[in-house]
C-alpha cells in the first residue's frame, strides 16, 4: 500500500488535516464575511463576482475531501490493510470538514439562492459579450461561405439560447453550438480561454445546491462503520472539540436514504433499526457511559478531598474539561435527538437516588455532589426527596429508628418550643391568608358565588358546577400573575399547603414519638399504677448497688410514662388557639372560605365531570 499515491500523500495524515482545516476555515470566514456584507449598486457586479468564485472554491474543497477520504479509505478496505488511529483520526477530521460545507451552504442558503440567480445572469451576460465580439468579426469578413455561414448560425443559436433561463438543456445547446462556432478560428486564445471559464462556472453555478449535496454525501461511511469507535474516544479526549459531533453524525445520517433502497430484506426499517442500535451501542459504550463514570468520579473525588484518595494536580495528571459535552445542542439522529447533558443527568440522579435509598445516612454528600455536579457542569439535577437527618438542629426521626434503645430510655425533645415555632409560623400565614379572603376583588367574587350556589343548589342536587370554578380562575388570572405565570388564587394554593404541612409535621412527629413510646412502655402492666422499685429494695435492706439500679429503673420508667403522656394533644392545642379567632366577628369573611374550595382544586380536575360533589 505505500506505492499507492492517496498512502503517499496521506504519509502525514496530521499535516493533511490540519491543512485542509485551515483551508476550510479560511473559507467559512471569507464567505461569511462576503455574504454579511451590504450589496452597493456601484460595486455591484465586482460582488457577485465575489460570490461567485467563493461558491466555487467551497465546492472545489468539497470535491477534494470527498474524493480523498473516500478513495483512501476504499484503497485501504480493498487492500486489506489496517489503518492506523492516526490516520482514522486524520480521515475524519476530513469528513467533518466535508459536512462543515455543506452546512455553511445550507445555514446561508436563502442569500445563496438569491446570490445564484444574478450570478448566473451576470456570466450569461460575460458570456455573450464574448460571442457577440466574435460574431461581429465573423460578419465583418465579406468571404462568405457555406462553412463560415454554419460558424454564425451557431453563434446566433448560442446567443438566442443564452438570453433566458440558465437550464440543463440550454447549457447544452450552448456547448454544442459553441463546438461548432469555435471553429476557423472565431474566437483568438485570450477569448476562447477565458469564455470557457465562464462557461464552466455557469455550469457549476446553475447547480450548485445539487453539486454540493452530491460531494458532501457521506453514505460510503456505512461500509467503514469501523472507524466511529475510534473516532468517539479521540472526541472523549479532546473535549474541548466536542461540537464536532454534529458533523459526525450528520455524515452518518447520510447512509439512511441508500438504506431505505434496500431490496434484499422484506422491509428495510429492518436494516435501519440494525443501523441504528449498532450506532446508538457504540456511542453509549465509547462516550456516554465513559463520561457518566468520570462525571461521577470526578464529582465523587472533589467532595472527599479531605481524605486524600488520588492525586487530583492538574500539572502532574493532566486535566480534561469535560464541561463542553454539556454545552452541545441535542444532535439529531435518526427520530430521536440525543441529548448528552439529559443523558448523563438522568445517570447521576439515578445512581444517587438508589445509592441515597441503600446507605440514607449518606444523603448530605449526595447533596453536595448535586450542588457541585451544578456549579462545575451546570447540570439541572433533581432532588431525591427522600428523608435524611439534621443533626444539627436536634433530634432526627431517622436517628431514632437508628438508636431506639436510646431514645426510649432518656426523650428529652422539647417539642413544646417545636410547637411555640408552629404557632409564630402559622400566626403569619393566617395573617397573609385573612388578607387575601378581605381583599375587596376576591370577597366580592365569592359573594356573588355564594348568592350563585344558593339559588341553583337545589336544581344541581347540591352540587357545584365546574365550569363556574373555571371561570372563578379565569377572573382571578386577569387581576395580574406573577413572571413565573401565578396567579393570586395559585399564591393562596401554596399558602393553604404550606400551613396544612406544618400542622401535619406536629402531628406527624408527635404520632412517631407516641408510636416508639408505647412500643417500649407496653410491658408496664399499669401507666396510672407504677410501683417505686427504690423504696422495695430498701426495705428488703439490700445492698447499695441494688438501690442505684432500682433507682435509675425507677427514673427510666418515669421519662416513659412521662414522654407518653406529655403534649399528647399538641394538634388540638393549635386548633383551639385558632379557632376562636375564626369565629370573631371581625373575621366573618373567613366563613365564605368554603366557597373558594372549588376553583382552588379545579386546576387539579381532569376528565369531562361537569359538578364538584
Amino acid at each position: 500500500i505505500s506505492s499507492c499515491p492517496i498512502a503517499s500523500y496521506l504519509g502525514e495524515e496530521r499535516d493533511t488535516h490540519l491543512s485542509y482545516y485551515v483551508f476550510v476555515s479560511s473559507w467559512m470566514t471569507k464567505m461569511e464575511s462576503i455574504l454579511s456584507k451590504e450589496q452597493r449598486v456601484d460595486k455591484f457586479a465586482e460582488d457577485l463576482s465575489n460570490r461567485c468564485n467563493v461558491f466555487i472554491q467551497g465546492f472545489l474543497y468539497a470535491y477534494s475531501l470527498s474524493t480523498i477520504v473516500k478513495t483512501t479509505m476504499n484503497l485501504y478496505m480493498s487492500m486489506q490493510k489496517p489503518m492506523t488511529k492516526t490516520s482514522v483520526k486524520a480521515l475524519c477530521r476530513l469528513v467533518e470538514l466535508l459536512k462543515a460545507i455543506e452546512h455553511m451552504f445550507y445555514r446561508r442558503s436563502m442569500v445563496v439562492a438569491d446570490s445564484v440567480t444574478h450570478i448566473a445572469q451576470h456570466l450569461q451576460y460575460q458570456a455573450l459579450h464574448s460571442i457577440s465580439v466574435a460574431k461581429k468579426r465573423v460578419i465583418s469578413d465579406k468571404k462568405y461561405s457555406e462553412q463560415r455561414l454554419d460558424v454564425l448560425s451557431a453563434l446566433v443559436l448560442a446567443e438566442n439560447t443564452l438570453n433566458g433561463p440558465s437550464t440543463k438543456q440550454r447549457r447544452l445547446i450552448v456547448s454544442l453550438a459553441l463546438s461548432v462556432g469555435t471553429q476557423m478560428k472565431t474566437f483568438k486564445d485570450e477569448e476562447l480561454i477565458p469564455l470557457q471559464l465562464v462557461l464552466k462556472k455557469l455550469d457549476l453555478i446553475s447547480e450548485l445546491t445539487e453539486r454540493v449535496r452530491a460531494q458532501c454525501d457521506c453514505r460510503f461511511l456505512y461500509w467503514h462503520r469501523a472507524v466511529f469507535p475510534i473516532y468517539l474516544d479521540d472526541v472523549y479526549e479532546n473535549a474541548v472539540d466536542s461540537a464536532r459531533l454534529h458533523y459526525m453524525f450528520s455524515a452518518l445520517r447520510d447512509c439512511v436514504p441508500a438504506m431505505m433502497q434496500a431490496r434484499h430484506l422484506e422491509s428495510y426499517e429492518v436494516l435501519l433499526e440494525c443501523y441504528d442500535k449498532e450506532i446508538m451501542e457504540v456511542l453509549n459504550k465509547h462516550l456516554l457511559d465513559k463520561l457518566c463514570k468520570e462525571i461521577e468520579k470526578d464529582l465523587r473525588l472533589s467532595v472527599h478531598t479531605h481524605l486524600k484518595l488520588d492525586d487530583r494536580n492538574p500539572f502532574r495528571v493532566g486535566m480534561k474539561d469535560l464541561a463542553h459535552f454539556f454545552f452541545l445542542n441535542p444532535i439529531r439522529f435518526f427520530n430521536r435527538f440525543i441529548d448528552i447533558k439529559a443523558y448523563v443527568t438522568h445517570y447521576l440522579d439515578k445512581t444517587f437516588y438508589n445509592l441515597t435509598t441503600v446507605a440514607l445516612h449518606d444523603w448530605a454528600t449526595y447533596s453536595e455532589m448535586r450542588n457541585l455536579a451544578t456549579q462545575r457542569y451546570g447540570l439541572s439535577m433533581t432532588e431525591a426527596h427522600l428523608p435524611s437527618q439534621t443533626l444539627e438542629q436536634g433530634l432526627d426521626v431517622l436517628e431514632i429508628m437508628r438508636n431506639i434503645h436510646v431514645f426510649v430510655s432518656r426523650y428529652l425533645y422539647n417539642l413544646n418550643n417545636q410547637v411555640n415555632f408552629t404557632y409564630q409560623f402559622l400566626r403569619k400565614k393566617f395573617y397573609i391568608f385573612s388578607q387575601f379572603m378581605y381583599d375587596e376583588h376576591i370577597k366580592s367574587r365569592l359573594i356573588k358565588d355564594i348568592r350563585f350556589f344558593r339559588e341553583v343548589k337545589d336544581q344541581n342536587d347540591h352540587k357545584y358546577p365546574f365550569e363556574r370554578a373555571d371561570k372563578f380562575n379565569r377572573g382571578i388570572r386577569k387581576l395580574g400573575i406573577t413572571p413565573d405565570g401565578q396567579s393570586y388564587l395559585d399564591q393562596f394554593r401554596q399558602l393553604i399547603s404550606q400551613i396544612g404541612n406544618a400542622m401535619g409535621y406536629v402531628r406527624m412527629i408527635r404520632s412517631g414519638g407516641l408510636h416508639c413510646c408505647s412500643s417500649a412502655i407496653r410491658f408496664v402492666p399499669d401507666l396510672e399504677d407504677i410501683v417505686n422499685f427504690e423504696e422495695l429494695v430498701k426495705e428488703e435492706g439490700l445492698s447499695e448497688e441494688t438501690q442505684k439500679a432500682a433507682r435509675q429503673l425507677d427514673s427510666v420508667l418515669g421519662d416513659l410514662a412521662r414522654n407518653f403522656a406529655e403534649g399528647t394533644e399538641y394538634f388540638k392545642m393549635l386548633v383551639d388557639v385558632f379557632a376562636p379567632e375564626f369565629r370573631s366577628p371581625k373575621n366573618m369573611h373567613l366563613r365564605n372560605f368554603y366557597i373558594i374550595v372549588p376553583p382552588l382544586v379545579s386546576i387539579c380536575i381532569v376528565g369531562t365531570s361537569t359538578y364538584f360533589f
